[in-house]
């Protein structure tokens, strides 16, 4: 690693980054880092990029921390103490765990192997025993919020009663056809025999027996 010094020296220094606050507690007992990939479990076209199925999850880090009632610490009491209260320090850690939760706002923090950015808390829980009355321990589970740019398309104006999707007219339901028009060869036919007189009656017969009329 590129910091030099002992491990021990390198995990006090982890800390929280809220607004202008800075965390740091009094014992760093343990982090557990998760990283997780999602992919596709659903064959891929040969030729394609297998990228395109594939994604990163959210970081996950839990953390395991302990305030205690007395203002120290590494080596030097602390001059700017975040847990200060007359209500005492556990109460006022966990207050504070609690708010930036309930806020939803990401916010920095510093371990000893990570900067995590937009870290949000997921999960708190305290524990304090008849033998720790004076302290507490937290353990906090964290995630990181995966941001991505977006781009916004802006479409010309439309103008006053003009839409560009229009419903189609609505018509009466039930069985449609198309009304049959008589051939006007047939219709002289048929004028020439109710009509005319008997010669051209006996042409129209003739015309109709011989197909004159067509196919209607």
């Amino acid at each position: 690693m590129g910091d030099s010094g002992r491990w021990e020296d390198r995990i006090q220094r982890a800390l929280i980054f809220a607004g202008n606050q800075k965390w740091i507690f009094d014992a760093w007992i343990r982090e557990n880092h998760h990283y997780e990939q999602a992919i596709t479990t659903r064959p891929v076209a040969t030729g394609a990029a297998v990228s395109d199925h594939t994604y990163p999850l959210p970081w996950h880090l839990e953390i395991e921390v302990g305030v205690s009632e007395f203002a120290r610490g590494p080596n030097t009491p602390i001059p700017d103490d975040p847990f200060a209260s007359t209500a005492g320090r556990v109460i006022k850690a966990l207050d504070m765990f609690i708010t930036l939760k309930e806020l939803g706002d990401p916010f920095q923090i510093q371990t000893g192997m990570r900067l995590l950015s937009n870290a949000m808390i997921a999960t708190i829980d305290v524990e304090q025993t008849a033998r720790t009355a004076s302290a507490a321990m937290f353990r906090v589970g964290l995630q990181e919020v995966i941001r991505k740019g977006t781009q916004t398309v802006t479409y010309p104006p439309r103008a006053d009663k003009v839409t560009t999707n229009q419903a189609s007219k609505k018509t009466a339901q039930g069985q449609k056809t198309t009304p049959q028009t008589q051939q006007p060869a047939l219709q002289s036919i048929l004028k020439g025999i109710f009509s005319g007189d008997d010669a051209q009656r006996q042409q129209a017969l003739d015309k109709l027996a011989s197909g004159g009329a067509g196919t209607p």
